[in-house]
């Protein structure tokens, strides 16, 4: 297991190779090594700081836009992420294939998380353009404060209210911040627990936890003071249904499902003489009617 301490120096290591900020370019083969480092880290239950996490989601952006592009188009499918990149004309509308998580451009699978981007995402441009695409499994580099994530499918209980329950995925274009489209980025996310198991406490207890209300939100990394957050600006819930929600959004970021989590706490004994008393209760009535209408 990769303690806090080791992981944060892997990704000042690769942050310096990769060297953020700077105009270079990365070879193919360097860069395949970078991300495989980073699933190894995404992989990895260590619970990494928030600056951390950010820092290496911000890395593998970084990383796809000075990636230099064999035939013009990358794809990768690790464990617990994807990404893609491609050159694009941006001088003419796209007709780009959704990305999809699980098959990059390759797959035109239902059920799965994907994200189509409008055709007139590079209006406006006079070059050749840089896209980026990338899908993570769970939200565990995308940490915040105020929220939990369903991490391998399970999720441990905690004070928190709310929960990322999906997959996260995103598109970026290097250089440019893309905002207020005209015609949304559409975001199909697939919940990834559609209920969670009750969890005996005592003999007598059980906690009981439910997720509810399903929102689009993305990461804005300007959030609580530059740690980061969710926001749902930008973003509505076009659809959703028990297992998926549909989502539309004006900018390019980093996408995912929220909801709100309510737990409580079911006290066997308890119900067992709450159910006891109630029946008295009526038995009591009912003989006192009874005896009411004898001797009336």
């Amino acid at each position: 297991m990769i303690s806090p301490e080791e992981g944060t120096a892997l990704v000042q290591s690769l942050i310096t190779l990769v060297n953020p900020g700077e105009n270079i370019t990365v070879d193919q083969q360097v860069a395949e090594a970078v991300l495989a480092v980073v699933d190894l880290i995404g992989s990895s239950t260590t619970q990494f700081t928030d600056a951390t996490s950010n820092n290496i989601t911000l890395l593998v952006d970084d990383l796809l836009n000075k990636m230099v592009l064999n035939n013009g188009s990358f794809q990768s499918n690790l464990g617990s992420l994807s990404v893609g990149a491609r050159d694009e004309d941006g001088t003419v509308r796209l007709d780009l294939p959704p990305f999809s998580i699980s098959g990059g451009f390759n797959t035109a699978a239902t059920n799965v998380a994907q994200i189509k981007l409008p055709t007139n995402i590079l209006s406006g441009s006079t070059q050749q353009e840089r896209l980026s695409f990338t899908g993570y499994m769970d939200a565990r580099l995308f940490r915040t404060a105020g929220t939990d994530s369903v991490i391998r499918g399970s999720f441990t209980r905690s004070v928190k209210s709310t929960v990322i329950n999906s997959a996260v995925l995103g598109s970026s274009v290097a250089g440019r911040t893309i905002q207020n489209l005209p015609n949304p980025v559409e975001v199909s996310l697939p919940l990834t627990l559609l209920s969670v198991p009750t969890e005996p406490q005592t003999n007598s207890t059980t906690v009981m936890t439910s997720f509810y209300n399903p929102r689009c939100v993305f990461f804005d990394y300007q959030l609580n003071a530059g740690k980061g957050g969710w926001s749902q600006e930008g973003c509505v819930t076009s659809q959703s249904s028990s297992g998926a929600v549909t989502c539309q959004c004006n900018h390019l970021t980093s996408f995912a499902v929220i909801m709100s989590v309510e737990t409580t706490v079911d006290d066997h004994i308890l119900n067992i003489m709450t159910y006891v008393g109630c029946a008295l209760s009526i038995l009591g009535l009912t003989l006192t009617i009874i005896t009411y209408t004898i001797f009336k």
